[in-house]
């Protein structure tokens, strides 16, 4: 499951640089931004938990 979920939030963070370059002004850039940061967090976050695991293992 947690692999599906690192999937999709990496083909999220994708996207979501791809849309960065067609916004039009700052404001709208910054809420990418956000949204590329709050993604990469948790992808870091899934990928802690998923190297919890398989050290416990």
């Amino acid at each position: 499951m947690v692999d599906n979920e690192l999937e999709f939030l990496y083909n999220s963070l994708k996207e979501l640089e791809k849309e960065l370059f067609r916004q039009e002004t700052m404001s709208e850039r910054a809420i990418i931004r956000q949204d590329i940061w709050a993604t990469k967090e948790k992808i870091n976050r899934l990928l802690q938990e998923k190297q919890n695991v398989e050290n416990q293992s």
